[in-house]
């Protein structure tokens, strides 16, 4: 079944090929490696006992190493507001951004697909009990954190691509791209790599 009807105007399925560079301007910041990662891990756990374990949002991939479709995966946390930009953020600014996306960067781990459909109300983590007093200064804090795969949040390995998963991140894809991953079926991808592109692809979190 189509989502629109058929005309005269219809657009036949073709490709699009995009490309970007641009310089990423990043502030000083303490090295990830040597910062301190209580507040981070602390968040994880949070969120996953939270979740009732750990997924990815979009394709629903559990656990920590998932043997399924993508064997060399893992689940993990992607921050909204990236940490190495702690230094220039304005932490009110995140806050009203973050309380805003909450119910989709949350909710949908909160509350089942057919809830939603059926109209009731989609939670915010800033409503839990143990963070609805909890000000909000780090980056770290798990109401800036979710879950996905590997694929999902980073890129496909060549294995991964040569077995036809092939998945672009969210850290390597404009937004208005990869949020279509949400609303497709489960193995329809809306972009794929270029084949030159595929000696970068085992880049890791």
């Amino acid at each position: 079944m189509e989502n629109h009807p058929k005309n005269g105007d219809t657009v036949e399925a073709h490709a699009q090929h995009e490309s970007m560079d641009f310089f990423e301007l990043i502030p000083s910041h303490i090295d990830r490696s040597k910062a301190s990662q209580t507040i981070f891990d602390h968040a994880k756990k949070f969120l996953t006992n939270v979740y009732g374990g750990k997924r990815c949002v979009v394709c629903e991939m559990r656990g920590e190493n998932h043997l399924d479709h993508h064997p060399d995966n893992q689940i993990e946390s992607h921050h909204v507001f990236e940490w190495c930009h702690a230094n220039e953020n304005n932490m009110q600014m995140v806050e009203v951004v973050l309380r805003a996306l909450s119910p989709f960067i949350h909710g949908l781990y909160m509350i089942n697909r057919e809830d939603i459909l059926a109209g009731k109300q989609i939670p915010s983590l800033w409503e839990h009990p143990a963070l609805k007093n909890s000000p909000f200064t780090s980056l770290d804090d798990p109401r800036n954190q979710y879950f996905l795969c590997h694929a999902h949040h980073q890129q496909s390995t060549k294995v991964e691509i040569g077995e036809g998963f092939d998945i672009i991140g969210l850290h390597h894809l404009p937004w208005p791209q990869w949020l279509q991953y949400m609303g497709l079926p489960s193995g329809k991808f809306p972009v794929k790599h270029i084949p030159h592109g595929t000696n970068l692809l085992n880049r890791r979190v």
